[in-house]
């Protein structure tokens, strides 16, 4: 098969679990279709290349674009043109890794991962802009000319079937792996300290005042350690800072802003406890980046997150800050639990890989492409 791939996603922002999906994704899907041709397709005006990583493997072809951005997301959008297939001299079927209007000539099957449908579900997480984007692109439209969906977790397919009405049978979930990053060696301050880790986008979605409030309450208990927080400022995150700059405890609270893959790693392996008391997730990478690395995982019982963590962490009401807390220095003043967490989420962190996400997404494309053969 010649198989179309769609990497604009790469290319937008280094940051987020679109980005993460595809930097681990492709390389390992390249390897699981040896015998495939895989033709890149990316649109930059600037000129943006993607990862050198991506473009090293003998079965795979890049074909870059410089149209200017707003141009071609409106014309794919309203006037399905250009076909992305023709763009890049013809495919068998295409792979869309994000739901961008990713049009395609007639009987070109398209399969499209779905990450969430939070601006479903809870629009009011997102600020105007990201409103008005979503309708622009229209998932829903996404959804329906796709053949087929893959979904990141059961809790996204089943959003998918039920907000989109797209029949249960065109919807996979296909788990992600464990996205890998060796650790930095740098030192910084935070040696100096045991912590407690939440790492994501700072926005309401993630809950994190929530995080900051419960720190709170069991700082008195849990006396030597600090908070740390770290990830890119997202939508009305000034709400975050005011909860630390007001907090009795702000001298052991931290936010270090975006931070490399490679420092993002170094965070987990000196972590005492990670929590992540989000809203809604479609997947959620960062507890399981930090189950992998044997870090004891406090989670939000929401979405996704229980299929993430299992029985392998602690899950809880987002809502219920108190047990929160008491959590916080449960987890903390038990050695032996504290171990036996960080033993089970290694366990459970196993059984998510790139190689078999690779496999099963292979599967897809090519149950698309012989149903269009039938």
């Amino acid at each position: 098969m010649r198989i179309g791939v769609d990497i604009r996603p790469l290319l937008a922002s280094p940051y987020g679990g679109v980005a993460e999906y595809c930097r681990n994704l492709l390389p390992a899907l390249f390897v699981a279709g040896a015998d495939h041709e895989f033709v890149l397709f990316s649109n930059s005006f600037k000129g943006v290349s993607p990862p050198h990583e991506l473009l090293s493997a003998r079965n795979v072809t890049w074909r870059p674009f410089g149209y200017p951005n707003k141009l071609l997301s409106f014309t794919t959008r309203f006037a399905s043109f250009p076909k992305v297939d023709k763009l890049v001299g013809g495919v068998d079927v295409w792979f869309s890794p994000h739901m961008l209007p990713a049009p395609t000539g007639r009987g070109v099957p398209r399969v499209t991962t779905f990450h969430d449908l939070s601006f479903e579900r809870f629009p009011y997480f997102f600020d105007m802009r990201r409103r008005v984007w979503h309708s622009f692109i229209n998932p829903r439209a996404q959804a329906h000319a796709s053949s087929r969906i893959i979904a990141v977790s059961e809790a996204t397919r089943q959003d998918i079937i039920a907000l989109y009405g797209v029949a249960p049978s065109r919807v996979k979930v296909v788990y992600p792996g464990v996205p890998f990053h060796p650790a930095s060696k740098s030192q910084d301050r935070l040696e100096d300290f045991p912590y407690i880790l939440s790492l994501c986008t700072l926005e309401p979605r993630k809950n994190l005042v929530a995080a900051i409030t419960a720190f709170e309450r069991a700082a008195p208990i849990v006396k030597g350690h600090h908070l740390v927080i770290a990830g890119p400022r997202g939508w009305n995150w000034r709400g975050i800072e005011r909860a630390i700059a007001d907090s009795p405890y702000r001298s052991r609270i931290h936010i270090l802003g975006a931070v490399s893959s490679s420092r993002a790693s170094a965070l987990y392996e000196r972590a005492s406890l990670f929590i992540y008391p989000s809203f809604y997730e479609g997947f959620g990478f960062p507890p399981l980046e930090a189950m992998a690395q044997g870090v004891p995982v406090i989670a939000s019982m929401t979405s996704s997150l229980p299929e993430v963590v299992g029985d392998a962490g602690v899950l809880v009401d987002p809502h219920r800050v108190d047990t929160i807390a008491r959590l916080i220095v449960e987890i903390l003043g038990d050695t032996q639990l504290s171990d036996e967490l960080s033993r089970q989420g290694r366990e459970r962190a196993s059984h998510f890989s790139w190689e078999r996400a690779a496999r099963e997404t292979l599967g897809v494309l090519e149950e698309a492409f012989l149903q269009k053969e039938e």
